[in-house]
């Protein structure tokens, strides 16, 4: 951006009092006036950093540093042992997820089994009902699966 210099702003001022009427002064001269000046730029400048992570970037701990010698060095043991549990829990999470599978696949099975048996030994009343819970039970719990699945998948 242009700014007008002492010379220039003397310019003006000449020739808005040598008009009486300053809506009749030549706006070419103002403007030429104001641009004769030698021109002076201001410039800004802005910079912006974004950092994600458990660590800080490598200024940031720098600094930690100087403020307190030894203090970068315990925050990134402290990010080490954080992602160590987060990878336990994880584990523990899909073994959990796992146990809950194979038991509700065992419970349906049973359940479809026990109706087998009922209806041979002659209970087909009895058998029908309970075969077809282990059914209905197979079939919920495989949409429950999928429906947490895609929220996992949202959320994650």
């Amino acid at each position: 951006m242009n700014l007008p210099t002492e010379q220039s702003q003397q310019q003006v001022e000449q020739i808005a009092e040598s008009d009486s009427d300053p809506s009749e002064a030549n706006a070419d001269e103002v403007l030429q006036a104001i641009l004769d000046g030698p021109p002076s730029e201001v410039r800004a400048v802005i910079q912006r950093a974004i950092h994600s992570g458990p660590v800080p970037s490598a200024g940031e701990l720098q600094r930690y540093e100087d403020v307190l010698p030894g203090l970068a060095n315990r925050l990134v043991n402290l990010a080490e042992k954080e992602q160590g549990i987060r990878g336990r829990d994880t584990a523990h999470f899909n073994w959990n997820v796992t146990l809950k599978v194979l038991a509700s696949v065992v419970v349906s099975l049973a359940m479809v089994l026990g109706g087998v048996y009922c209806a041979a030994i002659g209970q087909p009343e009895v058998g029908g009902v309970i075969a077809t819970s282990g059914v209905i039970a197979g079939v919920v719990q495989s949409f429950l699966r999928r429906s947490s699945k895609k929220d996992e998948d949202d959320n994650g």
